[in-house]
């Protein structure tokens, strides 16, 4: 049998079909948080891997290192995300929803807002974590230099979320 060709309209309008818009921004934000924590796990994985044993080794150990690392940091980083993402994506989906923006702009503006909060409060908590679990302040200025490979992909892939989510809530609110 030969079906007719269909667009790509046509396949998100019926795979998004019987959703409200609460539950395609949650599930959209949910989905983009956890795979910004996949990056940020592989980030922080691959500096971890290629640093581990910097004296020891040729530049083929320390890139196996952190592939390595950033393989492992990818199912630790997921693994980490998914609370957070649960609860940071029902943050936005109630703050967008309740808010009901109708510009491109306000829609991006709030969730650019939400998300400097949400990385604030992660960064905290895994900063008291560091902190309670090691050997106090050395700890966190150690770690310190982790939070910059992992929150510059938090940044790339969340510019990248508040374009997509916002782009989600208007489109299904026309």
């Amino acid at each position: 049998m030969i079906c007719p060709p269909t667009t790509r309209a046509e396949i998100r309008e019926r795979s998004t079909r019987g959703r409200t818009g609460w539950a395609r921004v949650y599930l959209r934000s949910v989905g983009w948080g956890i795979a910004t924590g996949a990056v940020s796990g592989s980030l922080t994985g691959a500096v971890i891997g290629a640093v581990s044993y910097l004296g020891d080794g040729g530049v083929g150990s320390r890139f196996g290192l952190a592939f390595g690392g950033a393989f492992y940091g990818v199912i630790f980083g997921t693994l980490v995300s998914i609370l957070p993402s649960l609860v940071g994506g029902g943050v936005v989906a109630g703050v967008i929803v309740w808010r009901h923006p109708t510009s491109p702009e306000a829609v991006q503006r709030d969730l650019g807002e939400i998300f400097v909060i949400v990385v604030a409060v992660v960064n905290a908590v895994v900063l008291v974590a560091v902190y309670a679990g090691g050997n106090g302040i050395s700890s966190v200025a150690r770690s310190l230099l982790l939070f910059v490979p992992a929150n510059l992909g938090v940044a790339l892939i969340l510019w990248r979320a508040r374009a997509s989510i916002g782009r989600g809530w208007l489109a299904g609110n026309r």
